[in-house]
């Protein structure tokens, strides 16, 4: 798989995009039984290929796509993608704080 972290440059356009409502991420789901119904290429992973994942990113990795992606079709008013981006657990938190950190910025100046 290569390297799986994510630079700094990379981490803040993933924040930007985040901010702006421009992904879809397993953090949106209400449930973990929706993820294979959402991102249904997880679904078709084997058990190797999930204990890959896990090792390579870590436990609380993110899986995320673009919502222009999202198929014609949704489940339970969910998108539905036949692909997935996954990030490492640290540059997801990164990400996330620094989303959030967007949001509060925007907030301020209102």
């Amino acid at each position: 798989m290569g390297d799986v972290r994510l630079s700094e440059e990379e981490i803040r356009e993933l924040a930007r995009k985040l901010h702006h409502g421009h992904l879809f991420t397993d953090r949106h789901l209400r449930s973990p039984n929706e993820l294979t119904m959402v991102f249904m290429v997880v679904g078709f992973m084997d058990r190797d290929q999930i204990e890959k994942l896990f090792k390579d990113y870590g436990e609380n990795l993110m899986i995320y796509e673009e919502l222009d992606k999202a198929g014609p079709r949704s489940v339970n008013g969910l998108p539905m993608f036949m692909s997935a981006k996954f990030v490492h657990e640290d540059d997801a938190r990164a990400a996330l704080e620094l989303a959030q950190r967007f949001r509060e910025a925007e907030e301020a100046t209102r």
